[in-house]
């Protein structure tokens, strides 16, 4: 696997109309692995892979940042051409990315999950308690970080789960009788189960029969701890 100078890189660029502004002093240098500002999980998992892998940044293996005209800007891992072990290195990683798109599994799954919990934060860190109320969630789904359609079901579920929290905790606070909390956390529940049965109609539609009959006996379990409570309630 070849690999091409920062120079020769920005001298295509320039030949397609998509001129790059670099001053530094690594023209010379090596291009492995570039990186942007919006980078998905995977071109950020990998980057930081590679770069582990070329043991950081030292006299011989540099990170360079520029503008870009599109994206805001670009970073770039420089090897020296000098550098003959670290340039083996790059070469191996390059090579097998030809076969499979992913350097390290576990950087990738590291990356995929930090980005999940800052989304979910965002949507439900104003709820006390929200990180174990999706590690929870996560619990209950089959797919999980890295498949949107999950990520969002998870939220929804820990969603829920904390607002039935939260009014049991004001019931509380509030001083409530015993069947005025019971009540609240029956509704709660009654909630819960119409969301989950959403959910499993939602599967079913999509003929994804497993996780429609898997959220059905979810819903169902809820459903028959709120028949208990109004029952215990009367």
């Amino acid at each position: 696997m070849e690999l091409r100078t920062l120079d020769a890189m920005h001298e295509e660029c320039r030949r397609k109309g998509q001129p790059l502004a670099y001053v530094g002093g690594r023209g010379d240098w090596l291009l492995v692995m570039a990186r942007t500002r919006d980078a998905d999980a995977l071109e950020a998992a990998n980057f930081n892979a590679t770069l582990k892998r070329l043991g950081g940044e030292s006299s011989c293996v540099a990170v360079e940042e520029m503008g870009h005209w599109a994206c805001g800007w670009v970073q770039y891992i420089l090897v020296k051409p000098t550098a003959r072990a670290k340039l083996r290195i790059a070469r191996d990683i390059k090579t097998k990315l030809e076969d499979y798109p992913v350097v390290c599994e576990e950087t990738f799954s590291e990356e995929e999950n930090n980005r999940f919990m800052e989304w979910a934060k965002s949507e439900l860190g104003k709820h006390e308690g929200w990180e174990n109320a999706v590690y929870e969630a996560q619990r209950n789904h089959n797919s999980g970080v890295g498949d949107s359609t999950a990520e969002s079901e998870i939220i929804e579920t820990a969603r829920v789960a904390l607002s039935f929290a939260g009014k049991l905790r004001k019931a509380l606070a509030a001083g409530l009788e015993e069947d005025t909390l019971t009540g609240a956390a029956i509704e709660a529940l009654t909630v819960l189960v119409s969301v989950i049965d959403d959910g499993a109609r939602a599967y079913h539609d999509a003929k994804d029969h497993h996780r429609a009959n898997r959220t059905s006996e979810l819903a169902a379990r809820i459903d028959g701890l709120r028949k208990q409570l109004e029952t215990e309630s009367h």
